[in-house]
């Protein structure tokens, strides 16, 4: 857990103490809750399943990164949306369909959806 440059106050909640390593299985949709956070580094683990709808209120989210897991379905099109996301990176998972073509897929730099079966934009 990287809690760097986060200008913290107060107490960590008790929780904390709890967690546990969640490099495999589905990507926990509770994820969706954390409304403020702005990078979410989830690459080069065994996670599987699809992306949960619930991450569709992360609306100040500005780097996403997937890549290296073992993630499928289609790419969500609520990821296109993402106002001040500047890097997305699906690259190397089983994403299937038709890539978004909206927000942060119009920018060739900005995205990587590389190794997946996806097709046309």
């Amino acid at each position: 857990m990287g809690l760097a440059k986060n200008r913290l106050t107060g107490s960590l909640p008790r929780q904390v103490g709890t967690l546990r390593n969640l490099g495999s299985g589905e990507i926990p949709a509770n994820l969706g809750s954390c409304v403020r956070l702005e990078t979410l580094l989830l690459q080069s683990n065994s996670f599987q399943g699809s992306i949960p709808s619930s991450l569709s209120s992360l609306k100040g989210i500005q780097v996403l990164n997937f890549a290296n897991n073992n993630l499928t379905g289609e790419i969500p099109e609520f990821i296109g949306s993402f106002q001040p996301l500047t890097s997305l990176n699906l690259s190397f998972n089983g994403f299937h369909g038709r890539v978004p073509n909206e927000g942060v897929f119009r920018n060739s730099t900005a995205a990587s959806i590389s190794e997946n079966y996806t097709g046309g934009f």
